[in-house]
This record gives structure tokens, sequence and C-alpha cells, in this order.
């Protein structure tokens, strides 16, 4: 990437809620400011739609992408992702008139997996997350380097390590999460000359994920899938959708799964160039 310069961090928050929630939750933060967490419009950026995972035509249906096989509207604007998203419920975590904040393709995203803060069992928590990170990959197209056995915990310094993502399990009684939120995710970015690059990301995912939800009518291993995928979709920039069947929906149920919209969104989120 071109010589940038730096002008201001910020973090913000995405938490999900399970159904016994009373509301969905949409608070946050952003480090320099305290403020409600609101939903933040998709936009592009001219490093962006460098695709690297394949479309499926309706996803670039959904993208208002052209080419073959593709169908558009007659109003539609071509090329325009961040309109197509935005008409399908989706939002960026943040973005302002430069685009979204995103992470750029330019090396592997270290990502590290840390249970020693919960007492869920240790090796099913790693397991599941690195399943997820796997799928996320699939999904973006970034590149992750998972690292399980850190013992790195929420107590520490809240910032971890440039171009990482670190991934804590708690105790649900830990008072780190509120009731019945199953997750957050706290994500740092860097506004440089011409976009927004997301740098560091925090997850933080209830043991409840692994204990409490695994009757449920949506079957445990699924259960578990889409909460992780739901916080992880924040770390790389992604927010809420308003589709409550969407994985990106506040308050994760029965039905909840990666839709096409969501597809879209993952794609769009790893289509940052260097």
């Amino acid at each position: 990437m071109a010589a940038a310069l730096l002008v201001s961090s910020f973090s913000l928050c995405g938490a999900l809620r399970s159904q016994d929630a009373t509301t969905p939750d949409q608070s946050g933060h952003e480090s320099h400011d305290q403020s409600g967490h609101e939903s933040h419009a998709w936009t592009n950026n001219p490093a962006d739609r460098n695709w690297r995972v394949e479309l499926p035509v309706p996803v670039r249906n959904l993208l208002t992408l052209t080419g073959a096989g593709t169908t558009r509207r007659p109003d539609q604007v071509d090329n325009d992702p961040a309109v197509g998203l935005a008409l399908a419920g989706s939002t960026a975590m943040f973005a302002d008139a430069t685009g979204s904040a995103l992470w750029p393709n330019c090396r592997p995203i270290r990502v590290t997996i840390d249970t020693v803060e919960s007492s869920a069992d240790s090796t099913t928590a790693a397991l599941a997350t690195r399943d997820a990170v796997t799928e996320l990959g699939e999904l973006t197209g970034l590149e992750f380097t998972p690292i399980t056995g850190s013992t790195h915990t929420a107590g520490d310094d809240p910032a971890p390590q440039s171009n990482t993502i670190q991934i804590i399990w708690v105790d649900r009684d830990t008072g780190l999460l509120e009731d019945h939120e199953l997750g957050s995710a706290e994500v740092w970015h860097l506004e440089v000359i011409d976009r927004l690059i997301v740098f560091q990301a925090v997850v933080l995912l209830s043991d409840e994920i692994l204990t409490k939800h695994v009757s449920r009518t949506n079957s445990g291993g699924d259960f578990i899938r889409t909460t992780l995928i739901h916080e992880l979709g924040h770390a790389v920039g992604i927010g809420h959708s308003a589709d409550d069947g969407s994985v990106m929906y506040p308050r994760l149920n029965s039905k909840a799964s990666v839709t096409t919209a969501d597809r879209a969104a993952f794609a769009y989120a790893g289509s940052r160039g260097c």
C-alpha cells in the first residue's frame, strides 16, 4: 500500500444477544468518544472490489455487478455494491465519505484463540473457533493464521497487536458481557489518506454458546457456528443486518443462516486491495 498519513484511530463495538434477551443489543462506542452505536451505510472506495472469492449470480445481482447471467433493475446503477448491500439491509461497522473500514489484503491476519478465562471445554471452544475462522476465510477471501494456546485475557491490555484478531472465551458471569449477551467485538481502524483500514480487533465469546444453547431448535453445531460467524463478521467490518434471517441480525434465532446478502457482505469485506 502506498504511504499513508495516519490521522486517528477508532474502536467500535458490535454485540450479539440470545433469543432470551429482552431487546437486541446495538450499543457501542468509539475510542475517543462514548456514544450510542449507529449503523453505517456501506460506502465504496476505489481500492475495493478486488474480489477474492467466487461470486455466484445471486450475489453478483445483489452487488449490482454486471456480467453473464446477471439481471438488473431498470433504475439500477451498475457496479455499486454499497447500494446493493444497503437495499438488502446490510450495514458496515464504520464508514464515511472515503469508504468503509475494511482489512487490506496485504498479508495474513494473525488470529489468537484464548480459552484460559472460560470454564467451557477448551478443546471444543478452540476447534469451533478454528472452524469458524476457516469459514470466514472462505467467505471473505482474507487469509488468516489461527494460533491457539495464547494466555492473553480480557483483563490484559484491551488492544491486541497490530494485524491481529484476538478471540477470548469468557464465562458469562464475569461481567465482561451483559446478561444473555453471547459475544461482542471491538474493532480498531485507521484513517489514512484515501481509505479507512481495520488493523486489529478483539472478540469476546461467552461460554453460554457452548452450554446453555446446545439443545435449542437450532442444533448445537449450527448455533455455535452462526454465533461465531456473527462476531467474526463484525471483526472484518460488517455491521448488523435488518433481516432477521441473517447471521448478522443482532438477536440470534433458530432460522439464522448465511444469506445471499451475508455472502455479498463478506465478499465485499474481503475485497479491499493492499
